[in-house]
């Protein structure tokens, strides 16, 4: 008689899904080693200066998409397994493999965020980040190439997408540092592959029922559309936040998660009864989205913080050594500058070496919120009143032209806010005598400068100091505008599967193409000895002035 390995199972109490169950292998080999617990050190979101108490973090949102995963697992091998799919010889032979890719799905779960940077998506940049004196680059190659070393591969670096499609560069980071530290969990080099493609979303190109069947786990940990991570985190974001969005009912989602053939191919699919919470699922996000990530004090403390670790970069990096590496994450770590040792990094470490080690004017900011500038339109709908009602559309080009050229990178992906203050007026005013003395272009650099000294004027009078800062962002546009959530299949009845834009008006959602990009612009406030001195008390005068001088021919 075979015998029947049981396995031990701890359960941890998580304040939104009640009691999860965690299997005792993962909590002693994964769970409780010091890759992990790191995790606790590195905050979740950036949201804290808005809402205070969202204070939640990288561990217990790992958890949450473990949990959501072992039960969209669940589901989909029970599918795989009930459905007339070849993938295998023999019965047996096919409960292994979808056992053994379920197995793999939920350590890519549990595992997703194991190489996340501190400080949310804002330090992330900087593991592809890199400056070699006046050189600047910002590219995934790199970690690319470590992965393909690690696979040895040659299917998986066929599949890499191209730079602009690339996964995060967490989830790549991620990937690495699952692989290299608990590939005896994982598996063999077959299983790692499937392991790094779940947490990347690079799926299989290649066609065949056993290749679309790991598409399918892959697109329930790493879509575009809806998948575990993004559950868990509008769920905990929510929650944590006390940011009232529509509930999301997961276990009904999930549970009506199934694997239809479409097409020729093997895909995921949900059942009809989830399609009112696929709605709810994108309302979530999209309120998330553009009334909380798109917040100008969720973006002041993402810029202080961006300057942060520009400046920590800056005194620590030593020729190929960085902050921002692998090496760093690694419980041996390595030592900077000589004498500055950094293991684990996470949250902790930046903000000590911020304070006692590396502390600079703009850094206090992080901990002084006096210091603080101000915003002068609180919301993209006062920045549409206050700015977008420039005459015309060549008016509207230059004037944005014109406040987009207040960044000091050329890299879209990394920019760098000039803070306006007099001395950018002088550099700018002798940059427009030279450019005159040489017969070069002036009317761009003339705009520039004629709304510095707007502000420098306003200022005065209004008893501001002259000190402003423009930080770029993109204007909302709707998950219900994405052609991946059209595509979702619904299935009806056991027929052939529907497109969610078959059955689902809401995804006719305008999407405003001319209106992508826009920016909040800060300014610091001065002694208010009056009623209307200060600050800007009047932002509706303060934008026409501004506009109307910075367009002046």
């Amino acid at each position: 008689m075979q015998n029947t390995i049981v396995k031990e199972y701890k359960k941890v109490k998580d304040p939104v899904y009640g009691y999860i169950s965690i299997e005792i292998e993962y909590i002693r080999n994964i769970i409780d080693t010091p890759m992990f617990q790191r995790l606790r050190r590195v905050m979740q979101t950036s949201y804290s200066p808005l809402y205070s108490s969202s204070l939640h973090n990288r561990f217990v949102h790992s958890l949450g998409v473990f949990h959501l995963g072992c039960i969209a697992a669940n589901c989909i091998e029970e599918s795989i397994l009930n459905g007339d799919y070849i993938f295998a010889d023999t019965v047996v032979e096919k409960e292994e493999i979808a056992k053994k890719l379920s197995h793999v799905f939920r350590l890519a779960c549990l595992l997703h965020d194991v190489g996340h940077a501190p400080f949310s998506h804002t330090g992330e940049i900087y593991y592809i980040y890199y400056k070699s004196g006046k050189e600047e680059e910002v590219s995934v190659k790199r970690l690319h190439e470590k992965l393909c070393q690690l696979l040895k591969s040659e299917s998986f670096k066929e599949d890499l997408p191209v730079e602009s499609d690339s996964a995060a560069p967490h989830e790549l980071m991620s990937a690495i540092v699952g692989i290299r530290e608990f590939n005896g969990l994982i598996g063999d080099l077959e299983c790692q592959e499937f392991f790094v493609r779940c947490i990347t979303g690079y799926v299989y190109k290649k066609t065949g029922h056993l290749e679309d069947i790991k598409n399918c786990f892959i697109g329930m940990l790493n879509s575009k559309v809806i998948d575990v991570d993004r559950l868990d985190y509008l769920i905990r974001d929510a929650y944590t936040s006390g940011f009232a969005t529509i509930n999301i009912d997961y276990a009904r989602l999930l549970n009506a998660i199934t694997v239809k053939e479409y097409k020729d191919k093997i895909t995921l699919a949900y059942r009809k009864d989830a399609v009112s919470v696929i709605e709810n699922v994108v309302y979530a996000h999209d309120a998330e989205k553009k009334w909380i990530q798109n917040h100008p004090v969720v973006l002041y403390e993402a810029y202080i913080i961006k300057h942060i670790l520009e400046h920590l970069g800056d005194e620590l990096n030593m020729s190929e050594e960085t902050l921002f590496s692998e090496d760093s994450l690694n419980v041996e770590g390595h030592v900077l500058n000589g004498n500055i040792k950094v293991s684990l990094m996470c949250d902790d470490d930046i903000i000590y070496l911020s304070k006692n080690v590396f502390s600079d004017e703009l850094s206090q900011e992080l901990f002084d919120r006096n210091r603080r500038r101000h915003p002068v339109w609180k919301s993209e709908a006062e920045y549409e009143a206050y700015i977008r009602s420039i005459g015309t559309d060549e008016e509207k080009d230059l004037f944005k032209a014109c406040m987009d050229s207040f960044n000091a990178s050329n890299i879209p992906a990394h920019p760098v806010p000039l803070i306006i203050n007099e001395s950018l007026l002088k550099k700018l005013e002798t940059e427009l005598v030279e450019c005159k003395r040489q017969n070069k272009p002036i009317r761009a650099l003339t705009r520039k400068v004629n709304a510095c000294k707007y502000m420098d004027q306003y200022s005065r009078v209004h008893g501001m100091p002259f000190d402003y800062l423009i930080i770029p962002t993109s204007m909302f546009s709707s998950s219900f505008s994405k052609e991946n959530l059209r595509k979702v299949l619904i299935n009806f009845d056991g027929k052939r599967p529907k497109m969610l834009k078959e059955v689902c008006r809401l995804l006719s959602a305008e999407r405003l193409e001319d209106t992508k990009d826009f920016y909040y612009l800060f300014y610091r406030r001065g002694e208010q000895t009056t009623e209307f001195s200060g600050k800007i008390d009047d932002v509706g005068e303060f934008c026409k002035g501004l506009i109307d001088t910075c367009l002046k021919r």
